[in-house]
């Protein structure tokens, strides 16, 4: 089971683009994928580089009505992509890295229908030119996310 939220600009984060995140749970393990940027000098629990549901509904004002859950999707491989993006580069995300996650939930959601979203792929040219052509239509705004995840429910049957 897959759970996204999108958080919509609000005045309590003082007119920021918004925010989403994706929580993954399945038989396998799962995590809380956001790619919210934290001061180097809180505490966190260890091993943690990257912030907490607690952390995102604290900077965005409260929990969010907009929420989508999706069955049937590769949690595995999307845990598999959260670790190659997660790892040195959540070191280095910074406060503007809020206004690419859109493009970062649907890109993990991209993975969990079977498309190619990393740079490095064993698939095949085709498989790999097709997940290129789907990253470049990926959402970048908190209504193009939101017009995917109904999309992905209603069309696609996740």
């Amino acid at each position: 089971m897959v759970t996204l939220r999108i958080w919509h600009p609000s005045r309590t984060n003082g007119h920021g683009p918004g925010f989403a995140s994706l929580n993954i749970l399945s038989p396998s393990g799962g995590a809380y994928l956001s790619v919210r940027a934290f001061k180097p000098g809180e505490a966190r629990p260890i091993g943690s580089k990257t912030a907490t549901l607690a952390d995102d509904i604290k900077a965005e004002g409260g929990d969010t009505p907009h929420i989508w859950s999706f069955a049937n999707l590769d949690e595995e491989r999307m845990m598999r992509v959260w670790d190659q993006l997660k790892g040195l580069a959540a070191a280095q995300w910074k406060a503007d890295t809020t206004q690419n996650s859109f493009h970062f939930c649907d890109m993990v959601l991209a993975a969990g229908q079977g498309y190619v979203v990393e740079a490095i792929s064993p698939d095949s040219l085709s498989d790999r030119a097709k997940g290129a052509l789907h990253l470049a239509t990926l959402a970048f705004t908190f209504s193009a996310l939101t017009a995917n995840a109904e999309n992905y429910l209603k069309v696609k049957h996740w």
